[in-house]
């Protein structure tokens, strides 16, 4: 028997305290460390809660992502400060030519603030 692993996607567990105003940015490269121009792409960012499929977040480009940096190889994540104190779940998708392919998946812990 033969296992194919398609799963290319890389993990990121993300930790913050609940409230703070958190930018997260994600820096796309080739092998050879050149810019990878994700002008014109379609990306998709949702957050669920652990034990739940229930969505609370979606993040397209435009809505809570932006695409920037001198080469357009830059995805920013924003904000993520208004969810509350708890566990999450999430995955950054993304689609070209009717193909979508994981890219990022991952755990959002948000920490309880002291000072409000």
């Amino acid at each position: 028997m033969s296992d194919v692993n398609l799963i290319a996607a890389k993990r990121l567990n993300i930790s913050l305290y609940q409230g703070d105003s958190t930018n997260i940015t994600l820096t796309f490269t080739d092998v050879n460390d050149a810019p990878i121009d994700l002008t014109g792409k379609a990306f998709k960012m949702q957050v669920s809660r652990v034990h739940t499929s229930k969505v609370l977040k979606n993040f397209a480009i435009g809505t809570g992502l932006t695409i920037g940096g001198a080469g357009n190889n830059i995805l920013t994540v924003n904000p993520l400060n208004d969810l509350e104190r708890g566990d999450y779940v999430f995955d950054i998708q993304f689609t070209e030519s009717g193909i979508v392919t994981t890219w990022f998946y991952g755990n959002i812990a948000i920490k309880q603030e002291v000072t409000v």
